[in-house]
């Protein structure tokens, strides 16, 4: 059995030995440990693993964690060799450009134990792809955009926005009393700078960086217009103050309890807020298209979410990727014992076909979310992307604020992105 506390001085002791090899033999009955992170993919995961164990018989231990707990302790145990970690968890491109040299390329193993792999959208299995080779199936992902109250909108004789300044106008025309026009998730980096780039390439910004990854591309009439639009919703007060504290489980609160018109939220929150029970709007949250600068413009996505690398350095390896298997397996293909949790990130043809997706996507709604995806853009998958949005998401917080403007703080943090670029 192997005993974890122990493990970052047997690793040590072999890489030593063996001049940086990582062992990958283990007991039958090692438990495959992963980081899950707190929300809604964990409340997905949970049972998908405790089935893995009734099947396979080969234990478990899931970890749940802030997201951001999870990055860190992950990259500690990497760097320092522990291997307490068998599978790595990503979020998305985001996470693995820091990660990736300490994973294993799974493409030997896909075609020796003959894994299939063809039917999830193809733009969302290349998400977990580097120089060639793929390093996750894609698991929990969603496409971020405008969910929006529909009793309020039939009530007005409006259909949702397809421009940006419509949003605003609605959101305007909303704002009475307790009810706000619009609740977004201000308080977390990740989670607003990801709404800043989903409302970014929708007023026509390419991306942060250029594809080389040489220069900046934020620092641009785009770019500028979308933070101004996030920092004119709260300072406004088109939002609920408290909405600078708010993640996406407290934004998916304020809706519940009618405190907001519309909100961008990935896909995944739909069935959290028409959960019955869970709020009087139940039923009445759905998802649309996003708005643009203007009508002749195509609309884009911004997908983020999960999925899990194999770790160079486990040597539990054999488990964890019979683990990874059986988890390609049950999003890729769900079948009848597929529950809600998982197929509220339908990420294959199969899924988007399930009966249950069409329950949880109802009215046509389905369709638009795999349409999202299918035009959906990655985040930038470099080393030094958490670096980068750091800086960005300082400056949209001070411009919350009033401590600065989009303008003004994008052009002081531009030199130092091209400084980040240049040394990487």
């Amino acid at each position: 059995m192997k005993t974890r506390p122990l493990l970052g001085l047997l690793t040590a002791l072999i890489l030593v030995a063996c001049g940086g090899c990582a062992g990958e033999s283990a007991d039958a009955d090692d438990p495959v440990t992963l980081f899950l992170p707190t929300g809604t993919f964990e409340r997905s995961m949970l049972p998908i693993l405790d089935a893995f164990t009734k099947e396979t018989g080969i234990k478990v231990e899931p970890i749940a964690v802030p997201a951001e707990d999870a990055r860190s302790r992950q990259v500690l145990d990497m760097n320092t060799g522990k291997g307490d970690v068998d599978l790595v968890l990503l979020d998305d491109t985001a996470w693995m450009g820091e990660v990736v040299h300490n994973l294993q390329p799974l493409d030997d193993r896909i075609k020796s134990d003959d894994v299939k792999v063809d039917g999830y959208i193809p733009a969302l299995l290349d998400i977990f792809e580097s120089e060639g080779k793929q390093y996750a199936f894609p698991l929990g992902l969603s496409s971020r955009s405008l969910i929006y109250r529909a009793d309020l909108f039939e009530k007005e004789g409006l259909e949702p926005p397809k421009t940006w300044q419509q949003f605003y106008d609605y959101a305007e025309r909303f704002t009475k009393g307790d009810m706000y026009g619009f609740a977004g998730p201000w308080g977390r980096t990740t989670t607003y700078v990801s709404v800043w780039q989903f409302i970014a390439r929708n007023y026509g910004l390419d991306g942060v960086i250029d594809e080389k990854a040489k220069k900046p591309l934020f620092n641009s009439e785009a770019g500028i217009a979308a933070g101004e639009l996030m920092v004119d919703l709260y300072r406004k007060k088109l939002m609920p103050p408290d909405s600078i504290e708010f993640d996406h489980d407290a934004t998916v609160g304020a809706m519940r309890k009618g405190r907001a018109a519309m909100a961008i939220l990935p896909s995944t929150y739909i069935p959290e807020l028409n959960k019955e029970d869970a709020s009087p709007y139940a039923g009445e949250f759905k998802y649309a298209l996003a708005p643009t600068l203007n009508s002749g413009m195509e609309d884009s996505y911004v997908v983020t979410g999960w999925g899990y690398g194999l770790s160079k350095i486990s040597d539990n390896q054999d488990n964890a990727w019979e683990l990874m298997k059986y988890l390609n397996k049950k999003f890729q293909t769900p079948g009848d014992d597929a529950t809600k949790e998982q197929l509220r990130s339908p990420n294959s043809e199969a899924a988007f076909a399930h009966p249950m997706a069409k329950e949880i996507f109802p009215d046509g709604q389905e369709k638009l979310v795999k349409e999202a995806l299918g035009r959906g853009h990655a985040r930038h998958g470099i080393p030094e992307w958490v670096e980068i949005e750091n800086l960005i998401a300082d400056v949209l917080s001070r411009a919350f604020l009033g401590k600065t403007t989009v303008a003004k703080g994008f052009a002081e943090i531009d030199p130092k992105v091209r400084k980040i670029l240049a040394e990487s």
